[in-house]
């Protein structure tokens, strides 16, 4: 018999699933997911790269290698930038690294909303920290002032423990605090206290009229009132009058308007 080749035995390729079949819905979930991911990185590239400027400020706030001047006038810009956190700003001012008048512009920027996370613990750490010179405890002291003055109810037992602060201005900033937020305990005392300095010849008479004023005014005036005596601080008290006079750069910054008023 005739013996034939044997034949392969040919098995044909299973048809081939395109990437849909194999995944389903998968694919377009896994699709969304990279899509938002490399959104994410690159908005996160562009706030890195819009901040540019602010991390430039703080290096050379805290260069010691850069002059005076220049650290000062990144200060000034890091106070005015709303970008700022009044955190980040805290953090700059009770920091040693900067020269003291840039710390004076940080911490004096601070606005009301400073307290508002925890009051307690802001006024304890105003009242309670060492160390610190008392025109920064009379600056960190203002954010509660504010506070009071905008209707917020801080808590009133680390300002009642600076209305006895051995600084005058800083237990004027306490007890304008409790003239307006404090108990019916606290209200007669503190208005008589403000009078009483207002009324003085002492050094504290400009800043406590502006208080005075303030206590007994309502918003918008209330604020405006505020504002006067942050500003008559750089005048009024020693050490910062000291400081604003003690730097040749401090003519080119004392302008009347400060760098930023909380409203």
């Amino acid at each position: 018999m005739t013996k034939f080749p044997e034949l392969p035995i040919i098995t044909p390729d299973p048809p081939r699933k395109t990437q849909l079949e194999k995944y389903g819905g998968l694919l377009y979930l896994g699709s969304a997911g990279l899509a938002v991911l490399v959104a994410l990185i690159a908005w996160f590239a562009f706030g890195v790269w819009s901040m540019r400027s602010i991390w430039a400020d703080v290096y050379v706030l805290n260069d010691a290698k850069a002059s005076e001047a220049k650290r000062i006038d990144a200060a000034i810009r890091l106070a005015r930038d709303p970008r700022v956190t009044d955190r980040q700003k805290w953090d700059l001012a009770i920091s040693k690294t900067p020269p003291d008048l840039a710390r004076y512009v940080l911490a004096e920027s601070l606005s009301s909303e400073s307290t508002q996370v925890d009051s307690r613990a802001y006024g304890l750490a105003v009242a309670k920290s060492e160390g610190w010179p008392d025109w920064l405890r009379m600056l960190l002291a203002r954010p509660l002032a504010y506070s009071a003055g905008e209707g917020g109810a801080p808590d009133l037992v680390p300002i009642r423990d600076l209305a006895r602060h051995h600084d005058p201005f800083v237990a004027l900033w306490a007890q304008f605090a409790l003239a307006v937020a404090g108990s019916a305990d606290d209200i007669p005392a503190a208005s008589l206290a403000l009078r009483q300095a207002a009324g003085g010849d002492g050094p504290t008479r400009a800043f406590a009229k502006h208080l005075e004023d303030a206590a007994s005014s309502p918003q918008p005036r209330r604020t405006e009132s505020l504002d006067l005596a942050t500003t008559s601080l750089r005048r009024d008290h020693p050490a910062a009058a000291l400081l604003w006079t003690a730097h040749d750069h401090a003519s080119q910054v004392s302008a009347p308007k400060l760098p930023v008023i909380p409203r």
